[in-house]
């Protein structure tokens, strides 16, 4: 009977919360007198949820994930009045084990027993000593009831008794003053003997919808309800409220069609029957019941809300019923990917004559290698971690010092195991075991097995460590995604910066290659202390050489389901040039301005900016800066974005501070890409071009030259050209004289065509051309 208790105590407390979330929807939704029929069908989720042993796990319930294990039981373990605790370090532990106490293991691998007074019995607990006090309170309460229900029932039959038959299932009798429903099967409608047609009129299509609707049987339900869980004071406010909203849903339905006069002629009846009280009983459904005033209030304020208002509303019911009526899904705790360390053993083969040392640390990849830290504080790849299906039963039956000791084993059920298989120099056959627990504990054993097979039977563990995992969403673990990424790249890596994006999202920055001159970003996912891989992951080789050493990518998003938004989508700029020390992000909307600062850089680095910070903007622009705090370039995060003054303001930047593709270092990069443009235009054309670059052409002549076209404002052209001559040239080559000047070439065309040139270093001249 207890445990009887203890299931109904769970389902009140999940009941409480529907019940409350009823509340609350049915208050909001009353605000706009919505039909009452709405508010009924919510009663119905209280009411199955009430009377509903069994219920469906799914990942959209509204209830808390606290709701996936039992209250009752988690308070039922709880210890009361004196108890004593003994560690396995003394021989009160032993004696109370000899006796049946169940030894319990902590997180850091000890051992502990719990006894009464006394030190070697079981200790009183809340389930042993007052749940069964409650489990009989509860049932006289429900006796209580029953009989008071009964008696209310067999004193009405008797009023009935000289009932009189009119038509078919309406009785009349002048022993009671309301009309009502009486029966579970063939329902009869009761009517006073002194109604007039009138009155007997609207009853009768009163009465006749509830017993369409079953409200004759859905009421005993939600008494039999209330008699369950008679201790809830919520459920005693819903029953009240659904048998409320039952009227007024069934007094909806009777005067949808009716014109003001019949409404009117139907509210005074229902002002002649009113019972003048609220009443608390599993039948009848009687017509006078509820809060007469709000009844008649309703009858004359109610309007059909159409058909789309239904539609929405009925779709929202379902959602609200899945996520009302199933539980939140247990966690099924899995080894994943993490750092783990120990404090202490759990257990060591004392029987065993060889020693093996223990390492300090143990690290699991997102792709699941395995790796060991030891004393030396060097790291050692051991392998793949498979999976290795196995029971609680099969890992004590691997520790035999254990079992000859006759102790429990440390662990609970296990949800999650995976094996490491490997030699040593010797080539004995050695694993390591990662088990997780349903209790959320983790475990790594390590010990021998017989042979290569590795059977169950064949396992023998050595040492049994309890760990804990050790990634979180703010602690950068630069190591941790380093071996991730070696082990998923095959080649060494080095992590220069983690960044936390979302709220459980980290974006790594890393070098790779051989030498490290390539540079990439990944995406890990951050859950209960374990690290996914997203499939994120963009690199770009030889980075030094590429956009002048800043890197700027696609998005890295803090999502599940890959959707690009302004919330879940971030720029990353890895940024490999030794000269940027600062940047600024320059937002321009118009005649608006704004920048975003990211001091103290320095190579290699990595930015991450919000698409919600430049979402808005027209233009997005990186301005760099080195060390000393001057300005050296600018790189466009987007051409095709930029307005008026953004291009005016490149123009500007373009002669005054000519692009860093031509900082030092960079000058043979850019002449590589022009002289193979003058080779072989078809091939070189298959190559990235330049950042900022929007097209290449090569113009021949006396002078041939290969010209880098950038922004186009209207008529006004600009970009740089390569002369392999080292001679200045008017807009693509066109056989014009230059006009020399203070800071170089001026040129003047047919009509208004003019430009200017200027040169940026040898064999290099910027342009700008108004056609």
């Amino acid at each position: 009977m207890t445990d009887l208790f203890m299931t109904v105590l769970d389902m009140s407390l999940k009941a409480s919360f529907v019940i409350l979330s009823v509340y609350l929807a049915r208050w909001i939704m009353c605000l706009g007198n919505p039909p009452r029929k709405w508010c009924y069908m919510l009663w119905g989720i209280v009411l199955i949820r009430l009377l509903v042993p069994v219920t469906i796990e799914s990942g959209i319930s509204s209830l808390p994930d606290d709701f996936a294990q039992g209250f009752a039981a988690k308070w039922g373990n709880d210890y009361i009045g004196e108890t004593h605790t003994y560690f396995d370090v003394t021989e009160e532990f032993e004696t109370a084990v000899q006796h049946g106490n169940r030894p319990i293991t902590t997180d850091e691998g000890g051992q502990y027993v719990v006894t009464g007074a006394d030190g070697i019995s079981h200790p009183k607990t809340v389930k042993t000593e007052i749940f069964p006090f409650l489990a009989t309170l509860w049932l006289i309460g429900i006796a209580a009831m029953l009989l008071w229900n009964g008696i209310t029932l067999l004193k009405l039959h008797r009023k009935l008794l000289e009932a009189v038959p009119t038509d078919h299932q309406v009785y009349l009798s002048d022993q009671i003053e309301t009309a009502f429903v009486l029966g579970w099967f063939s329902p009869k409608i009761y009517l006073p003997a002194n109604l007039t047609p009138q009155e007997q009129s609207h009853i009768l299509h009163h009465e006749r919808y509830h017993i369409h609707r079953r409200d004759h049987r859905i009421k005993l339900l939600a008494f039999l309800a209330l008699c369950i869980h008679w201790f809830n004071p919520l459920v005693w406010l819903a029953f009240v409220l659904a048998m409320r909203d039952m009227e007024l849903s069934c007094d909806e339905a009777v005067t949808a069609d009716l014109d003001e006069a019949d409404k009117a002629d139907y509210a005074q009846t229902l002002l002649s029957l009113t019972t003048g009280h609220k009443q608390i009983h599993a039948a009848p459904v009687a017509f006078g019941e509820g809060d007469t005033a709000e009844r008649v209030r309703h009858v004359f304020r109610y309007r059909d809300p159409g058909r789309l208002v239904t539609i929405i509303v009925m779709v929202l019911f379902a959602v609200s019923a899945v996520r009302l009526l199933t539980d939140p899904k247990e966690i099924i705790h899995t080894f994943g990917a993490t750092m783990y360390g120990y404090e202490k053993l759990a257990y060591q083969d004392y029987s065993s004559s060889t020693y093996y040392e223990h390492p300090s640390s143990f690290c699991l990849t997102t792709d699941n290698v395995f790796w060991v830290m030891d004393l030396s504080y060097g790291w050692e790849d051991l392998g793949t971690a498979e999976p290795f299906p196995m029971t609680t039963e099969n890992l004590n039956d691997m520790m035999p010092y254990r079992l000859a000791m006759d102790q429990q084993p440390p662990v609970t059920e296990i949800t999650d195991s995976k094996i490491v298989r490997f030699t040593d120099d010797s080539h004995q056959h050695l694993f390591y075991l990662l088990t997780r627990h349903k209790t959320g504990s983790y475990y790594i054993a390590f010990g021998t097995s017989d042979s290569e097979l590795y059977k169950t039977e064949q396992l023998t563990i050595q040492y049994l460590y309890p760990v804990k995992s050790g990634i979180g969403k703010h602690v950068a673990h630069e190591p941790f995604y380093q071996r991730c990424l070696e082990s998923m790249l095959d080649e060494p890596v080095d992590v220069f910066a983690t960044h936390l994006i979302g709220d459980d999202y980290h974006v790594v920055g890393f070098r790779t290659g051989v030498p490290k001159t390539d540079y990439g970003w990944a995406v890990f996912q951050i859950k209960d202390n374990m690290a996914t891989f997203t499939g994120q992951m963009e690199r770009f080789e030889n980075a030094a050489d590429l956009n002048d050493g800043i890197l700027l990518s696609s998005p890295a998003l803090a999502n599940d389901s890959g959707e690009i938004t302004d919330k879940s989508a971030y720029d990353v700029i890895l940024i490999a040039n030794p000269d940027v020390a600062s940047i600024k992000i320059r937002l321009t909307d118009g005649s608006n301005s704004k920048l975003i600062s990211y001091p103290d850089l320095s190579a290699p680095d990595m930015v991450i900016v919000p698409w919600k910070e430049t979402a808005k903007a027209d233009s997005v622009a990186i301005d760099l800066y080195d060390a000393n705090g001057i300005f050296f370039g600018v790189k466009h995060q987007d051409d095709e974005r930029n307005n008026l003054a953004e291009l005016e303001l490149a123009v500007r930047d373009l002669h005054d501070f000519p692009i860093n593709h031509f900082a030092p270092g960079r000058l043979s990069y850019m002449t590589d890409i022009a002289e193979a443009y003058l080779e072989d235009p078809i091939a070189a054309a298959k190559s990235d071009l330049p950042s900022g670059v929007r097209d290449v052409t090569v113009f021949r002549g006396t002078h041939p030259i290969v010209q880098f076209a950038q922004n186009t404002l209207g008529s006004s052209y600009m970009g740089y050209y390569y002369s392999p001559d080292d001679v200045p040239v008017p807009f693509q080559n066109a056989a014009l004289p230059l006009i020399e000047t203070d800071d170089g070439w001026r040129w003047q065309g047919e009509g208004d065509n003019h430009g200017t040139t200027k040169r940026i270093a040898e064999c290099w001249f910027s342009y700008k051309a108004n056609l």
